[in-house]
């Protein structure tokens, strides 16, 4: 009978023992992803990285490999909602797809389509009151480097020949933008 009882005890401690360590480790493990939502949470509302970086204590690099899978993952959850025809999960995600690719807020992500154009250039045009690609499109590049050099620190960083492709790639983007708007006009009417 001590013998059961001892077995008994010494059983009871190693499932106490089992159920603390478990607790420890998910409470643990759903720290570290509140941690990991914050992190994409300023980032995809464009804190700068150097920020993040010292505010969360981790390296650049861990910051964009975070990004970069959470926007893998967000794609194949857009496939996944595509395949299931859950067309409205499907749109809420694709929206984050290229917000977490670029890091920035859904305002600019039209202008992130525009070759040679990333997240602190797509800040400044906007600042500069381009805020549609049809507006760059629409500009004169020398007019475009001075409202953005004017309107902000990253515009300082716009050269003349970046000014002239950027405007030429907002120029591209928008006939192929035309285009494809057509063929699908043209589809509707057939």
């Amino acid at each position: 009978v001590s013998t059961q009882s001892t077995w008994g005890a010494m059983s009871d401690a190693h499932v106490h023992t089992h159920t603390h360590t478990h607790t420890h480790t998910h409470t643990h493990t759903t720290i570290q992803r509140f941690f990991v939502a914050m992190m994409l949470c300023d980032l995809v509302n464009e804190v700068p990285m150097s920020t993040v970086e010292l505010k969360y204590k981790v390296n650049r690099g861990i910051l964009q490999s975070l990004m970069k899978n959470a926007q893998m993952f967000a794609n194949m959850m857009v496939n996944f909602s595509s395949a299931m025809q859950w067309s409205s999960l499907e749109q809420v995600v694709a929206s984050y797809v290229k917000r977490l690719g670029f890091g920035t807020k859904p305002d600019l992500v039209p202008l992130t389509e525009i070759k040679g154009v990333q997240a602190g250039r797509a800040r400044a045009l906007w600042n500069a009151g381009f805020k549609r690609v049809k507006d760059i499109a629409k500009a004169d590049p020398e007019t475009l480097l001075a409202r953005t050099q004017k309107a902000s620190k990253a515009g300082k960083y716009i050269s003349h020949a970046a000014a002239r492709s950027i405007v030429a790639s907002a120029q591209r983007l928008l006939s192929e933008q035309a285009r494809e708007l057509q063929e699908d006009a043209n589809e509707l009417l057939k």
